[in-house]
């Protein structure tokens, strides 16, 4: 990568700031003053730049600034200038290419006029999030934090805020439009308000004309490169969809920006005429380049799959056949009719395909279509995109139609089973592309008829060499040729990377465990390296803290005594942490309740009385009455964690268990049942009144039940079973099995129905699964069942995670099975496997990727450190995680010794 690093070193020491400290920390690099920031918020100062530009405007900036004696931060490298400018960038951030820090009002003035004459007449976009100083000026501001006011937040999230004038720590919001706190005073040096930015208010337009031709309604959505939106043509009433491109957006090193990107999208239009909408004009206004398209009625592929697979059978939401093969026969059409006219797609993805109420195929985005040879960006869509095209050049030729072939597999792949063909990367490479999708295909094709047939096809589109891709005309071969299949199952032995399906699962679950203990940093802020928001989270936490994984080692060890070191460590660590934490909150994920529990459990596998006293004596910290009621942030989490403390011997909390409960009751809202996080409550979650397990209904009513159940209150007991009425009577049953919306009170939608343990099935499934066994009630079970059914279809388009995704999904099926028999427990070993089928060779080990698909990450609720809980829990039986003990079973238990 190319660094602005030696710009900076000459200039620093030509100017006088050898002395200056130059830290570099993410993609920022900074030079600081020796006194530092002496304002704690106040205006800051913002300089865009292209990646073009970047070095010119640093070299003409940094002058200035160390006359001043203002410290700065700008991007580091070249690459790191093109993520801010990225037409795919953050609306917030976008443009930020250098931050100055003025130390009092009067250096802000001077530098705001300075820094304008020294950049003068260089490229660099708008910055949408504050006030620019001129017209085509690079320098902007914003009223926010300098070092800020660092506060862990009610959701245990670290945040810079603002101080407001009464002594008020507020949030410092980044918004997409200039929009200062109303207390902030006016920008110093009289810069007064631009005409041209104040466009928020009640005198806002609520229509716009472009081109004094198109009436713009409304936006379809908003990016860095420009929104896109909906209009009606005056001169044919017709409606049409309206395309922006923002100046200097998406600017690379050729010069060409986001306005290029988007007149050649037109061109493309007009070369593949009648294989997607029309372009009807293309136009200037105010720097900006709109396109006018014809509005294509219809929904993209992703959607129109999804829609048809979620009315598959009772056990898989699969395309039927006849479907598919049309589709795919559709899909071998326009990619034949493009590379026909001689072009390459370079982006064929499920959402660049509309699907017309008629039935046809259009590409709706044509932007990355070239000839074969000009020169084109390194642009594509994870999970569609060929190995070639993903390692290519940033400039190159455009590559040949091969990489359309391999696109054509990932969308056959997502039309088969649900999800795009995204692997996290090995490290180093172990096995092909095409290996590792023919052991997730292997794996549908047991349940999924479509995806058995079309296996062959999609492997020989996915091939790594591209000279081995199959031709458009041998798919519509195999197309002609596929017939229905009438059976389906295993009809060889169950293999994953060559070994068998038990022994996969052994493997992970080893070597993800020696991974836990090998990459332990004690040293560190963070006992384990986290996501960038979990990052920003207490780092004891369950969720994306060291406790989550601390609770994983420690039931480990019990069955393998190597372990029994890391768990001393680790738990050492949590103590320490919580020791030393200025602020103790309440939620059993995201406070310090879960260290507490963790810290016992590891306290009684070591045998270590210092260390339980040591947990013990946090817990005295724990708040248990608490704005928020719920289990992740609130309440009923700390309410969790005293029982779990109680039942381990430390029975004088049970009065403070009793008092949590007893504050519970009295929140509950009515009509149905529920508990709102109050709108008053300093946190993103205010007003937010949930079904679910993490933040809702769900979570609440089974902290009620387990209190009840302990301590025979029947006030206790008859509103879990209030709220497990409501829960059931709440199901959506429109699809094979059951899901439930998020929000109580909120207004159907499909996409707000959900399936996991946080807002969704197998989350409530888990509470009424539990109020099944205690009270026998029908209902309760048959409701659990049926979620556990929706949860179970919905596992090829899950993520990995706990909290939203297969662990969570595999821990319910474990539960049920322990409650009822059945097949749960042969449905939980079919997420597993799946879990197992996404691993990725790393330094030789078998690892599973977060829920982003895209990285490792230790984290409980979200990472490595769940999944090897559930796959643990598997193999070994145990109870369910951070939950309080069961009632007694209703029914066969699974088999499974407990530990």
């Amino acid at each position: 990568m190319l660094s602005f690093e030696p710009i900076l070193r000459d200039l620093a020491v030509r100017h006088g700031a050898g002395d200056w400290s130059s830290p570099v920390r993410d993609s920022w690099h900074y030079l600081l003053p020796p006194d530092g920031p002496r304002q704690v918020q106040g205006w800051k100062l913002h300089v865009s730049a292209t990646p073009l530009s970047a070095p010119f405007v640093l070299a003409r900036c940094v002058p200035v600034l160390i006359a001043h004696r203002c410290g700065f931060k700008f991007a580091s490298t070249v690459d790191d200038a093109e993520a801010i400018t990225s037409m795919r960038g953050s609306r917030v951030q976008g443009g930020k290419f250098l931050t100055a820090y003025p130390p009092d009002d009067e250096v802000f003035a001077a530098l705001v006029h300075e820094l304008h004459d020294a950049t003068y007449g260089l490229p660099g976009q708008a910055i949408l999030s504050d006030r620019r100083y001129r017209p085509d000026s690079l320098v902007h501001y914003r009223y926010g934090a300098f070092s800020g006011v660092t506060v862990r937040d009610n959701e245990g999230v670290l945040q810079s805020r603002l101080r407001a004038p009464d002594g008020t720590l507020v949030p410092d919001e980044r918004r997409e439009a200039f929009a200062p706190p109303a207390w902030a005073p006016a920008p110093p040096g009289g810069i007064g308000v631009s005409q041209e930015l104040a466009v928020d208010g009640p005198d806002r337009p609520t229509e716009i004309l472009l081109a004094d031709r198109f009436v713009v309604h409304g936006a379809i959505r908003h990016a860095n490169r420009g929104g896109v939106y909906r209009a009606t043509d005056r001169q044919t009433g017709r409606n049409v969809v309206v395309k922006q491109a923002r100046p200097h957006t998406g600017a690379d090193l050729t010069g060409q920006d986001a306005r290029d990107a988007l007149w050649h999208a037109g061109e493309m239009l007009e070369q593949l005429d009648g294989l997607g909408p029309a372009k009807i004009a293309a136009f200037d206004q105010d720097g900006d380049l709109f396109l006018v398209e014809e509005e294509v009625p219809g929904v993209a592929l992703w959607d129109w799959a999804q829609e048809r697979r979620s009315q598959g059978n009772d056990v898989e939401p699969a395309l039927d056949l006849p479907t598919m093969v049309s589709a795919a026969t559709k899909l071998v059409d326009v990619l034949d009719a493009v590379h026909a006219r001689g072009f390459v797609c370079r982006d064929f993805t499920p959402t660049n395909i509309m699907v017309t109420p008629q039935g046809d195929f259009l590409l709706i985005d044509t932007e990355l279509v070239n000839r074969p040879g000009q020169p084109v960006r390194r642009e594509y869509t994870p999970g569609f995109a060929a190995p070639e095209q993903v390692c290519m050049p940033k400039l190159a030729p455009c590559p040949p139609r091969a990489v359309d072939l391999y696109a054509l597999g990932a969308v056959l792949y997502f039309l088969a089973v649900g999800t795009s063909l995204h692997l996290l990367e090995e490290e180093p490479a172990t096995r092909t592309i095409r290996e590792r999708c023919a052991d997730l295909l292997r794996l549908a094709g047991e349940r999924n008829l479509t995806a058995a047939a079309f296996t062959d096809t999609i492997l020989g589109l996915v091939a790594d060499d591209p000279a081995e891709r199959w031709e458009l005309h041998r798919v519509r071969t195999e197309l002609g040729a596929l017939a229905p299949m009438t059976t389906i199952g295993r009809t060889a032995p169950p293999l994953v990377h060559g070994i068998s399906r038990q022994a996969a699962r052994d493997r992970t679950l080893s070597d993800g465990l020696a991974f836990l203990a090998e990459t332990m940093q004690p040293a560190a802020t963070r006992l384990w390296p986290s996501g960038s928001f979990g990052a920003r989270t207490e780092p004891a936490n369950v969720q994306h803290g060291a406790a989550g994984v601390l609770g994983v080692l420690t039931r480990a060890a019990r069955h393998q005594p190597e372990l029994r070191d890391p768990v001393a460590r680790a738990a050492a660590w949590t103590a320490d942490r919580l020791e030393h934490i200025d602020r103790h909150l309440p939620g059993l994920y995201f406070g310090s309740a879960g260290a507490v529990w963790a810290l016992v459990d590891a306290a009684d596998l070591l045998e270590d009385t210092a260390l339980r006293d040591r947990a013990l004596r946090a817990a005295e910290h724990v708040p248990h009455r608490w704005p928020n009621p719920d289990v992740c942030h609130g309440a009923a989490g700390a309410g969790m964690t005293l029982l779990h403390l109680a039942d381990r011997g430390a029975e004088h909390l049970m009065t403070r268990v009793l008092d949590c409960a007893d504050a519970l009751i009295s929140q509950v809202g009515q009509n149905p049942p529920h508990w709102k996080i109050p709108d008053d409550f300093d946190s993103s979650l205010a007003g937010t009144v949930h079904h679910g397990f993490a933040h809702g209904t769900a979570g609440i009513a089974n902290f009620l039940l387990a209190a009840g159940i302990r301590t025979g209150r029947d006030d206790y007991l008859d509103l879990a079973r209030t709220a497990g009425d409501a829960l059931v009577t709440a199901a959506d049953r429109s699809q094979p099995g059951a899901r439930w919306q998020a929000g109580v009170f909120g207004t159907p939608d499909r996409d707000e129905q959900h399936y996991h343990w946080c807002s969704g099935g197998s989350g409530i499934g888990t509470f009424l699964i539990r109020l099944w066994r205690h009270t026998g009630g029908a209902d309760y079970l048959e409701a659990a069942q049926a979620a556990a059914q929706g949860s179970y279809r919905n596992r090829w388009q899950s993520t990995t995670a706990a909290c939203h995704g297969l662990a969570g999904t595999g821990e319910f099926l474990l539960d049920l099975a322990d409650a009822v028999g059945g097949d749960h427990r042969a449905r939980a070993e079919d997420i597993a496997d799946l879990l197992t089928a996404r691993h990725a060779v790393r330094g030789g080990r078998w690892l599973i990727p977060d829920e982003s698909g895209s990285a490792v990450h230790a984290d409980f609720n979200t990472g490595l450190a769940g999944v090897l809980g559930f796959l643990h829990r598997l193999h070994h039986g145990g109870p369910r995680w951070w939950m309080n003990a069961s009632p007694e079973m209703s029914g066969t238990p699974s088999g499974v010794p407990a530990d």
